[in-house]
C-alpha cells in the first residue's frame, strides 16, 4: 500500500512505533550487522532511545563545537593536498571524523590517514549491511548455512573486527564526565541500571556510524555541486560566512543560525537527493486503517514514496531552487535572511517521522553546513571540472548517492582565514 496522502501520514506518525514498525526484511538486516536504535522496536526502542537521546541535545553538542571546526581544517587541507575529484570520497572521510569524535569521543584522523582502522570497519559493515538489505532471501540466517555463507563472504571476521575494535572503543568511555553519545549511554545506562548489554552498546556505536557516513556526506557532495552550479549563490553564501565569527562561548543553536544560505540549500538538497527514496513499514502485530482500507496483520507492506512527497507543488514542485527556504527576517532592505521556521513536516521526512525521527538531525545539518562554510572562506571560488557534463543522477547503496563522481575544482582564496 502506497502512501501519498499527507493526512494520512500524519496518521501513520502517531501510529509509531506501537501498531506500525520498520519492514521486517529490513530490521533483521541491520540487527543482524548492527543491533541498534536504528532497527529496534519496541520494548527495546524505547530503552535505546531514551539512553541516546540527551546526547544529542543542543547543550551537550555545543561541547563539540571546537572539534568540528578541527575536523573542518582537517578537511580544507585535505582538499588542498588531494584536490576535489570525486568528492563525497573525502566528505566520507570527513563525515567518519565528525562521528567517531561525537559517538566515540575519538579523534579517528580519517582526513589525515585514510587507513585508519576504526573507520575501515565500520565502512565495510555500512557495505555488509548494504547487501544484506537487498538479499530477497535472509540465508544468512539458516542455521549452518548461515555461519558457513558467513565465513566464506568475509562477514564473521568483520564482525569479529568489529566487536574488537568496539570493545576497545568501551573500555576507554568516559561516562562520569564524557560528552560523547558512547559516554552519555554507558553513564545512564548505569545510572538507571537497565542492563543494556554490551552486545547492544557495540551495535548502538556500528548504528551511529552507519546512519550518519556515507547520507551526510552524500548531502554535502550534493551541496557543493550546487553550489558550484550557482556561482551568484555561492557568492551569497560566502559573504554570509565571512560575516559570522564564532569563539569559545558560541552555543550550538548560534552556530546552526550562522548559516541560512547553507542550511536553505540542505534542506533543498535533501528535497531532491535525499538518502532515501521511500520508507518501508508494516503492522504486523495490530489491524489499522489507512484512508478507507483496513489492512490486518503482515498483509501489506507500507511504502512512503518520500522523494516524491518532497516534489509536491506545496514543498516546490520539480524545480531546484538553494534560496526556495530563506525568508526576509525584517522589512528593511539591508535585513539579513533566515531560515524558514518551521519547515513544512514533508520536508524533514528524510530524518523519519514522528517520535521515530532521527535525533541526530540537528548534528547532520550543522555538521554538512560548517564543512562547506569552511570550503567557501579557504576558497575563492568552487567549480565543476567538467560544466558540460550531464548532472548526476542518484543511485542506490546503503543510501542514494550521485551515479558518477562529482568532481569539483577549489580555486585557491586570497583572504586570510
Amino acid at each position: 500500500v502506497i502512501v501519498a496522502d499527507a493526512t494520512e501520514l500524519k496518521t501513520l506518525s502517531r501510529q509509531r512505533p506501537r501498531q506500525i514498525q520498520r519492514f521486517k526484511p529490513l530490521r533483521r538486516a541491520l540487527d543482524d550487522v548492527a543491533p541498534g536504535v536504528f532497527g529496534a522496536e519496541l520494548p527495546q526502542w524505547s530503552l535505546e532511545r531514551r539512553l541516546m537521546t540527551p546526547a544529542f541535545n543542543h547543550s551537550n553538542l555545543t561541547n563539540f563545537l571546537p572539534g568540528l571546526h578541527k575536523c573542518c581544517d582537517s578537511l580544507v587541507a585535505a582538499v588542498r593536498k588531494e584536490g576535489g575529484n570525486n568528492f563525497i570520497m573525502l566528505a566520507a572521510r570527513y563525515t567518519a571524523d565528525v562521528i567517531g569524535l561525537v559517538s566515540f569521543g575519538q579523534e579517528l584522523e580519517s582526513l589525515n590517514n585514510p587507513n585508519s582502522d576504526i573507520a575501515d570497519v565500520f565502512k565495510k559493515l555500512l557495505h555488509a549491511t548494504t547487501k544484506r538489505m537487498l538479499t530477497p532471501l535472509p540465508l544468512w540466517r539458516i542455521p549452518i548455512l548461515g555461519p558457513i555463507l558467513d565465513h566464506f563472504n568475509g562477514i564473521s571476521s568483520l564482525k569479529r573486527r568489529q566487536n574488537l575494535t568496539c570493545e576497545k572503543i568501551l573500555a576507554q568511555a568516559n561516562p562520569d564526565n564524557g560528552y560523547s553519545i558512547l559516554d552519555k549511554m554507558v553513564h545512564l545506562n548505569r545510572k538507571e541500571n537497565t542492563k543494556l548489554s554490551n552486545i547492544r552498546l557495540i551495535g548502538n556505536l556500528a548504528t551511529l556510524y552507519i546512519a550518519g557516513s556515507e547520507t551526510t556526506a552524500t548531502t554535502m557532495s550534493w551541496m557543493l555541486y550546487f553550489l558550484a552550479k550557482f556561482p551568484d549563490f555561492q557568492e551569497e553564501a560566502r559573504r554570509e560566512c565571512f560575516a559570522n565569527s564564532f569563539d569559545q562561548f558560541t552555543t550550538f543553536k548560534q552556530a546552526l543560525e550562522a548559516y541560512p544560505h547553507l542550511r536553505s540549500l540542505f534542506w533543498e538538497c535533501l528535497r531532491f537527493y535525499g538518502p532515501a527514496s521511500f520508507l518501508f513499514l508494516e503492522n504486523s502485530q495490530n489491524t489499522i486503517q489507512v484512508a478507507d482500507r483496513t489492512l490486518d496483520p503482515n498483509e501489506y507492506v507500507l511504502v512512503v514514496p518520500l522523494r516524491w512527497l518532497a516534489k509536491q507543488p506545496q514543498l516546490g514542485g520539480s524545480t531546484f531552487d538553494p534560496r526556495r527556504w530563506l525568508v526576509s527576517s525584517s522589512s528593511t532592505l539591508n535585513s539579513k535572511p533566515s531560515l524558514l521556521d518551521p519547515l513544512p513536516e514533508n520536508l524533514t521526512l528524510p530524518f523519519g517521522f514522528g517520535v521515530r525521527i532521527c535525533p541526530g538531525k540537528d548534528l547532520a545539518e550543522l555538521e554538512a553546513c560548517t564543512a562547506c562554510a569552511a570550503l567557501l572562506r579557504a576558497y575563492d571560488k568552487i567549480e565543476l571540472v567538467n560544466p558540460e557534463e550531464p548532472q548526476p543522477s542518484p543511485t542506490f547503496q546503503f543510501a542514494m548517492i550521485p551515479d558518477r563522481p562529482i568532481n569539483l575544482r577549489f580555486i585557491q582564496s586570497t583572504f586570510t582565514k
